[in-house]
């Protein structure tokens, strides 16, 4: 297995990946339709394309598959944000979300990063013990991205010091 940057290659199995864990991640936690919506907007091929040519992802790979994706940048002087990582179901547990997280840390490091953010569902058994468990500490709730009048949707946002 390799941990890369993701190439023109990799969307198709970055959008599988993403869609099929995003669904096994929230569902029971998050409305169906909101699901749906954030796939449809963040998790298909022309925008991951983009963000793919930018340099905005990595990938792990055995082979040409593709077995984990994640993506984080800069926001801001000395901050980054890691804005997605998800590994295929059938490979959890097998060290693939820690090495690509690593990796996207080193990248946002070497860009002057002091800080690392990341925002997580209430109630998502899966995110919140993997970044309580690298030095992610609680910080506040927030509204969750990209909701419609209604939801009242939130998140937890969690920082440690890199």
């Amino acid at each position: 297995m390799v941990i890369q940057k993701a190439n023109e290659h990799d969307v198709l199995g970055i959008c599988r990946v993403c869609q099929e864990s995003y669904w096994e991640t929230y569902r029971g936690l998050l409305p169906s339709s909101y699901i749906t919506r954030i796939i449809n907007q963040f998790y298909q091929p022309p925008r991951i394309l983009s963000e793919v040519r930018r340099h905005e992802w990595w990938v792990a790979k055995d082979n040409d598959t593709v077995l984990g994706a994640g993506s984080g940048g800069m926001t801001g002087a000395g901050v980054c944000e890691l804005f997605v990582l998800y590994v295929d179901i059938s490979w959890r547990y097998h060290g693939i979300g820690s090495r690509l997280l690593d990796a996207i840390t080193e990248e946002c490091r070497a860009q002057g990063a002091k800080t690392q953010w990341v925002s997580v569902t209430p109630g998502n058994l899966k995110g919140i013990p993997f970044y309580e468990s690298r030095g992610f500490v609680f910080q506040e709730v927030i509204p969750a991205y990209a909701q419609i009048d209604g939801e009242n949707l939130v998140s937890l946002r969690y920082m440690r010091r890199i």
